[in-house]
Parts: C-alpha cells; sequence; structure tokens
C-alpha cells in the first residue's frame, strides 16, 4: 500500500497559547485535526519539554509550533518521528551555515549547547493501525535574560550564527521546509531513512550515562542507535541493551 506523502498545511498563527500541542490536541479531541496542520504561536505560557520540563517562550526569544501527523507504522517506530524531526532541523540551521548535532532524543545542539527542543505526544487512534502524534518544537532564536541559569544548561541561539534574523513567518517556511522530507521519508520506511544521517550527525557517542527506566537504572556507555531508534549503551560488564525509553538520563549535561 502506497503512503500519501506527508505535506505541511498553511500555518495557523496565534498570538499566545498555553502551548502549541495543547491547541493541537484539543484539535485531534474534537475530530477536526488533518494529518500536516500546523499551529504557531508567538508566545507560549506554559510550553513544556519531555517529562513536563517548564519551557516558557517570548515573542523576541524563539519559534515556537507544533504539527499533527497520522498514518500508519509499527508502532516501534513512533518514538523516532522525534529524531526524524531532529534531523530536519539541522537540516534548516545547515542552509543557515549552522553546524549541529542531534541528540537522543529529542533535541539539536550547536557544540553542548542546546538550540533546539522536540516533543511529541500522542498514540493510537482505536481504527485500522492508525496512530496520530502531535510534535511541538522549539527553536532559540535569540537570548532570553535568565534561561541558561533557571534550566542548567547551556542555550544556543540561532541570532549568534545568523545576526540578521528574517521574520518568524520566513524562518518558520524554511523549518518546514526542512522537515517535510525527513517526515515523509520516516513514514515510508521508519526509522531506517534517518539512522544512518543521525549517526552521522549524533551528540554523545562515547559518553557514559545513567538511564533511568520503568525497570530501574541501566548504566552503560553510549554505543549507537537501534533499528527503532533506542539508545544502544554497553554495560560495565560488557553485555549490550537498547533503551527505548526513559524517566531520566543523566551523565549527558545532568538535565533531561
Amino acid at each position: 500500500m502506497n503512503t500519501p506523502a506527508f505535506r505541511f498545511y498553511p500555518t495557523v498563527w496565534l498570538d499566545e497559547v498555553t502551548s502549541t500541542n495543547d491547541v493541537v490536541k484539543q484539535r485531534v479531541g474534537e475530530g477536526v485535526a488533518e494529518s500536516g496542520e500546523v499551529v504557531a504561536a508567538r508566545r507560549q505560557t506554559r510550553g513544556r519539554g519531555r517529562m513536563d520540563a517548564a519551557w516558557e517562550s517570548s515573542q523576541e526569544g524563539d519559534l515556537t509550533f507544533s504539527f499533527y501527523w497520522r498514518g500508519s507504522v509499527p508502532m516501534a517506530a513512533l518514538g523516532s518521528l522525534a529524531m526524524a524531526c531532529a534531523l530536519g532541523v539541522r537540516d534548516f540551521l545547515a542552509l543557515r551555515n549552522v553546524p549541529s548535532l542531534c541528540k537522543w532524543p529529542n533535541d539539536v545542539l550547536v557544540g553542548d549547547a542546546k538550540i533546539c527542543g522536540i516533543l511529541a505526544e500522542g498514540g493510537s487512534l482505536g481504527n485500522g493501525g492508525k496512530y496520530g502524534l502531535v510534535v511541538g518544537i522549539g527553536v532559540n532564536l535569540r537570548r532570553v535574560d535568565g534561561r541558561s541559569g533557571r534550566f542548567n544548561r547551556a542555550i544556543a541561539t540561532l541570532e549568534e550564527y545568523v545576526p540578521d534574523l528574517p521574520s518568524l513567518q520566513v524562518l518558520l517556511q524554511e523549518v518546514l521546509a526542512s522537515l517535510e522530507p525527513r517526515i515523509d521519508a520516516w513514514q515510508e520506511r521508519g526509522f531506517a531513512a534517518v539512522r544512518d544521517e543521525l549517526l552521522a550527525n549524533f551528540w554523545g557517542m562515547g559518553k557514559a550515562v545513567s538511564a533511568r527506566t520503568a525497570k530501574g537504572r541501566v548504566e552503560g556507555v553510549v554505543t549507537g542507535l537501534g533499528d527503532n531508534g533506542e539508545l544502544c549503551l554497553r554495560r560495565p560488564d560488557g553485555t549490550d541493551i537498547a533503551v527505548a525509553s526513559v524517566t531520566a538520563l543523566e551523565g549527558w549535561d545532568g538535565t533531561p
């Protein structure tokens, strides 16, 4: 069965929202959201990352938007959509001559500093093996006072590399144009469509980490990515393990 090519709809711009993910999820709940819908906001008051980490955005400092994806892929592949999107954001940054790397499972870094975070939420739609995911993406555009200290991590901004930033609308269209082919390839071939390029542009290889999972703590050295985007670790006893999801990941930068 041929999967229809993934395409984004024209963006709906809002001035202020709790989070763009909340807006899209509400539309999904009402049964009116279409795959490829995009909602962007000039300011989020309750933006969040993984594990509900707060990330309030400002009109001056951030590009924040969410989109809806719906389709049929193996359930095990769902978690890797965020990584396909991370590679798409990296493509966008490369067009602006900003070198970046993808950090498992949902960040894009410049050096060791975070420039983009991604949050995918959703799951089964209960109809013929179809799934729906709401994906939120935030790109740091300009410095926001106090943000690095508040989140205890290094922050990179696009303005540091592109002093004359175009409008939010122009930047968003550039990001979406880079995301579209990555998502299209991912829904056709799953994580295999992006795995090799992610490994070639992967932050954290060889680092010792401690992962807290639903089954307990796992410690090891990062050796790569599994067939469905799992983080592969080599434990101190020499055995290998693939971790699909974590409640915390320590040892990379001290933050989830």
